[in-house]
């Protein structure tokens, strides 16, 4: 079976690795990025089964979810500091994970996510 592929993007670097080293050591291919452009050439390129992005760093504007534009089709799960996340109009989210990222917690939500 091949591994499922996650895009890890935080502009936080340090953070992007944590989470991409944890989930390789849990079997699953990860990409970094640390800029929108390279989150979306890396997705472009590999299509990955789910982005785990910075909701600062994905374009969010009023609640508009702008990297749908440049993603229509991606999948992608929120990393967010903020206690309650506010309404997003984004029909590819498939929820949130609170910073700092736990993540035991993050890989079991990747898990139900990817049947996996």
């Amino acid at each position: 079976m091949e591994k499922k592929k996650i895009v890890v993007a935080d502009d936080h670097i340090q953070t992007a690795i944590n989470i991409a080293n944890f989930l390789d050591f849990s079997g699953i291919k990860t990409f970094q990025a640390y800029n929108m452009k390279s989150v979306v050439e890396l997705c472009k390129r590999e299509n990955p089964d789910l982005l785990v992005i910075d909701i600062k760093m994905s374009g969010i504007i009023n609640g508009d979810c702008n990297i749908e534009k440049e993603l229509p089709q991606q999948k992608f799960l929120f990393l967010t500091s903020e206690n309650e996340p506010k309404k997003l109009k984004c029909r590819n989210s498939l929820g949130f994970i609170s910073k700092p990222v736990d993540n035991e917690a993050l890989f079991n939500k990747i898990k139900k996510i990817l049947k996996i």
